[in-house]
């Protein structure tokens, strides 16, 4: 017998959310990983692939749809994760024992460990749209957010902490802690789900500083499903 995780409910609404966008949604049951939603968008009637269908003269449309509408975005799209990717980084650092959990920086708007530009937290851009809209920068949502531990660090989010973290593991000859924390969570690999393709990621050792700071926030070169 074959049973199904998918909760019918939560799969329509998932669907109807993605109305009119390219984009995917997956539900995940925190304790067993079983799927309870995944959806795809844009779709494509099933349909057109009859040969008996009236319709079906309409195939070569869907097939050149630059939308893409035959892939299976919740498991063969692949994105940059982003600050998700910093628990990835947090744990690197810890077990590199080169951070500790009482280790602090200082989280400013501006972060200056690479000799040739700035990199801005994400507390600056939040300033910036404020001063536009004739607001001051006066809330915990853009100013920042000053002496962080490690674990305050990736509770606000502080870009600058893990771009620090990325800089140091590569200045300390570790610049594959990262990609290989990364690894045994899994990412860069297929998760093995079956009847459905899937593409595995990227997750690679970083060649270069700048490389390596911009995996530590999950960007760069850093994909995942």
């Amino acid at each position: 017998s074959i049973y199904l995780t998918i909760d019918s409910n939560m799969q329509f609404y998932a669907q109807q959310a993605l109305t009119g966008f390219r984009g995917a949604v997956v539900v995940l049951e925190r304790d067993t990983g079983r799927v309870l939603a995944m959806a795809a968008s844009p779709g494509y009637d099933a349909n057109l692939f009859e040969p008996t269908n009236y319709n079906n003269s309409l195939l070569n449309e869907l097939l050149n749809d630059a939308d893409q509408p035959l892939v299976n975005r919740a498991t063969q799209g692949q994105y940059p994760l982003g600050s998700v990717f910093k628990v990835v980084t947090f744990s690197a650092a810890l077990e590199s024992g080169l951070f500790l959990p009482e280790t602090t920086l200082d989280c400013q708007y501006e972060w200056r460990g690479l000799p040739d530009r700035i990199l801005y937290d994400w507390t600056w851009e939040k300033c910036q749209e404020a001063v536009q809209a004739g607001e001051f920068c006066n809330s915990s949502k853009n100013t920042p957010s000053g002496l962080l531990t490690l674990p305050e660090g990736i509770m606000r989010s502080c870009n600058p902490w893990f771009w620090q973290i990325g800089l140091d593991l590569y200045n300390f000859d570790r610049g594959s802690d990262i990609a290989n924390m990364a690894r045994s969570f899994g990412f860069g690999a297929p998760t093995g789900i079956d009847q459905i393709s899937e593409a595995p990621g990227q997750i690679t050792d970083p060649p270069s500083l700048l490389d390596a700071v911009n995996q530590a926030v999950g960007q760069g070169d850093v994909l995942v499903t």
